[in-house]
């Protein structure tokens, strides 16, 4: 047995101001707790796909350069995907399954059309 703190019992404003210490120590704590949990609350919330990545679909180079090559120069289009464009598109319907991921609630997925030439 551990031996007694204290070694006379303690008088009756002892103990009320030993409660008093404990209770101001435990109000102390709770608000050091609940700083703590509303700071990691309310941190400002990070962002998961940055504006210029969202436009990447209508703006982003290898979407529009796919575009702009099959319409305004075949030849150059064929040589840069080393494919004819039908074969390409053919190639794209057999491998979609495969690449293309699920969009999320947070971000879009890169189409498997801007995945596959890269």
């Amino acid at each position: 047995m551990s031996p007694p703190v204290f070694s006379r019992p303690l008088t009756f404003s002892e103990y009320n101001s030993l409660q008093l210490i404990l209770v101001k120590i435990s109000k102390i704590l709770a608000e050091e707790v609940i700083d703590a949990i509303d700071s990691e609350v309310n941190k400002p919330k990070r962002l998961w796909v940055r504006k210029w990545i969202k436009r990447r679909n209508q703006l982003g180079a290898s979407n529009l350069l796919l575009k702009e090559l099959a319409v305004e120069d075949p030849a150059e289009c064929r040589l840069f995907l080393r494919m004819t464009p039908e074969l390409f598109e053919e190639l794209l319907i057999r491998v979609s399954p495969y690449v293309q991921r699920q969009d999320t609630l947070k971000r879009e997925a890169v189409p498997a059309r801007t995945k596959l030439p890269t």
